[in-house]
């Protein structure tokens, strides 16, 4: 045993780091116990899942593939409708833009008109 004050205060403290050292041991332990679980867990639902998939393989085959190939035709459709779509607003902002400098041309044609007929009316007025 320690005789003098300094021996007992680092006896202490060593065993003060014992206990802290033994729960972190006891806190591993039981980590490890919970992480060894989930991995039995884990292996468990995968074999449940390779199960499953052999199932709907053996019952369903024929479902699942014209369901992946409906799936593929849908996303392959889908990027042609997107092209068309983008096709389509470049023709309809040209047709905006069409439109407009008609309305112009249209517009000017009828002042012109306007200011002729004013001027043939002041004539013969």
């Amino acid at each position: 045993m320690c005789e003098n004050q300094q021996c007992r205060i680092y006896k202490e403290s060593l065993e003060e780091k014992l206990g802290r050292f033994t729960d972190d041991i006891n806190s591993f332990r039981l980590k490890t116990l919970k992480a060894q679980n989930l991995r039995e867990k884990i292996t468990k639902l995968d074999k449940d899942i390779e199960k499953l998939h052999d199932e709907i393989m053996i019952k369903h085959p024929k479902s699942i593939v014209d369901i992946f190939s409906k799936l593929e035709e849908n996303i392959k459709s889908n990027d042609v409708l997107e092209q068309d779509n983008k096709r389509l607003r470049l023709i309809n902002d040209n047709l905006k833009a069409e439109n407009e400098a008609m309305n112009t041309t249209i517009t000017e044609l009828l002042e012109s008109i306007n200011d002729k007929e004013n001027s043939i009316l002041s004539f013969n007025g």
